[in-house]
């Protein structure tokens, strides 16, 4: 069974359709080897066969999912709410991550990494020489050092020390 609120939105989906009445759209576009006659024949088919036949058919569906349908749909989003749910959780997380730990274990495992990728920044901020807390070593990273600017390489120099100029494979077979 769908969640509610979702299931809910479906009778304004099927009014949507009937009001936009997209059924109708081959019959602005006849070929022009239809006469005016049989454009205005079929037209009126299609017509008659959306009014009788399929927008009844749609307010038919729309009030059974409103009715008896919505009704009955359930209240909580979660995998594990449906039947059998731990064991769809468990194969869902087996199918994104390829481990068999529990999404307890795979969060304590995340939070461990936050630990032990923080306790590195903060090894790395104190050679650096930052005074400030891991936390807040990336806002002032470019602040409190300053790297002296490289000077400019000679093109010349460089080109001549590449040797000479490579030609691309497909300039080569011209």
């Amino acid at each position: 069974m769908p969640v509610k609120f979702l299931i809910e939105k479906i009778p304004a989906q099927c009014q949507g359709i009937i009001d936009s009445n997209p059924f109708l759209q081959p019959a602005k576009k006849f070929f022009k080897d239809f006469s005016v006659e049989d454009q205005k024949r079929l037209t009126e088919q299609i017509t008659a066969a959306l009014n009788d036949e399929v927008f009844p058919a749609y307010k038919t569906f729309a009030a059974f999912i409103k009715d008896e349908y919505a009704p009955r749909g359930r209240t909580t989003l979660s995998i594990t709410s449906l039947s059998d749910g731990e064991k769809r959780y468990q194969n869902a997380i087996y199918a994104r991550t390829t481990t068999h730990m529990t999404a307890e274990g795979i969060h304590q495992l995340g939070l461990r990494e936050i630990d032990r990728i923080q306790a590195g920044m903060a090894e790395v901020a104190k050679k650096a020489g930052y005074s400030r807390t891991p936390r807040r070593c990336p806002k002032g990273a470019g602040t409190e050092v300053r790297y002296p600017r490289l000077p400019r390489r000679n093109p010349e120099r460089r080109r001549a020390a590449s040797g000479p100029p490579r030609i691309p494979h497909r300039q080569m077979d011209r």
